[in-house]
């Protein structure tokens, strides 16, 4: 169950930055942190100068495409440091996968997003499936399917048949 306070924070002095803010779901990130009666100050970039969600910022940069790596953790721990940003809201997998496993300043940045460990087992059908086994999860039939045994999986299960890439 889940208790509600009724304490009412400020978050007014914390400074937040949201990534991928011409998205859905860094837009969803930014109007709730605005719903929040005292809204932090909020950074959003994205790729595209023309992100929906930088209208409903405080501050916004164009940043580099996270698949530019190196680039992409520079520029965002520059932004970072100069705006002192605490939390990073990652907008999309890409960047909280990239973000999770490299965050720009572990000692002042949380991430909020899932950790590394957690991204590298539900980002592979296959690790995600053996580990439902494992603890006994319900989960769909998966298995690693090669050239050799795609015609044994389909004389063994028939069709509808769902192939997926890894």
């Amino acid at each position: 169950m889940l208790a509600m306070s009724n304490e009412v924070h400020d978050y007014s002095d914390l400074s937040v930055l949201v990534t991928g803010a011409g998205g859905l779901t860094g837009q969803g990130i930014i109007r709730s942190l605005r719903a929040i009666e005292s809204s932090p100050r909020i950074i959003a970039t994205d790729t595209s100068l023309v992100a929906a969600g930088f209208y409903w910022a405080d501050k916004s940069f164009m940043l580099p495409h996270s698949s530019q790596q190196d680039l992409y953790l520079a520029s965002m721990a520059e932004k970072s440091k100069r705006n002192d940003v605490k939390v990073i809201f990652p907008g999309s997998d890409m960047e909280a996968r990239l973000l999770s496993a490299k965050n720009p300043d572990p000692n002042i940045i949380s991430i909020a997003a899932s950790s590394e460990k957690v991204w590298d087992v539900t980002g592979d059908k296959l690790k995600l499936s053996e580990l439902c086994m494992r603890l006994e999860i319900p989960h769909p039939i998966t298995y690693n399917l090669t050239t050799d045994n795609v015609e044994k999986m389909i004389k063994q299960y028939g069709f509808p048949i769902v192939i997926k890439q890894r």
